[in-house]
């Protein structure tokens, strides 16, 4: 009999990981705590991001407002208060508010912060909404 380490429903084989259960056929290359993050992405995905993946829909702005300030998708969401990035957040809720339906609390967990920061940045000038909106809309017409 050879031993298993059993992870929940799966059991890796060797090398080989072996998904149990009503597929027995099933077989992935992935490690149990890649599948437990992939789980979690999946899972965050599921929460935030429905309405955010449409044309017009968060991430769409998010993608926005990253290509004009030249910086990634993470970076844009961490904690960091460099200059650059309160500006790009900043606009980002400027957009969002201006040309979607989604609320502070949404707007807030999708950029990782609490609805006040959102708040915050809605009573302050935004700095380069404009010629990212006009970048945009040139390119959807």
């Amino acid at each position: 009999m050879k031993n298993y380490l059993k992870v929940s429903q799966h059991k890796v084989v060797g090398e080989q990981y072996v998904v149990s259960g009503e597929d027995k056929n099933l077989s992935s290359p992935f490690t149990p705590f890649e599948i437990q993050r992939l789980k979690d992405l999946i899972y965050k995905s599921y929460i935030i991001y429905p309405d955010a993946l449409r044309k017009n829909g968060l991430m769409y702005w998010c993608v926005s407002v990253c290509k004009y300030y030249n910086i990634s998708i993470e970076e844009f969401k961490t904690k960091r208060r460099d200059q650059y990035l309160v500006n790009a957040r900043r606009d980002f809720c400027h957009l969002v508010k201006q040309h979607t339906i989604h609320s502070m609390p949404h707007i807030g967990k999708f950029m990782n912060k609490h609805h006040t920061s959102v708040l915050h940045h809605l009573n302050k000038k935004p700095i380069n909404a404009e010629k990212i909106y006009a970048e945009t809309h040139d390119k959807i017409l």
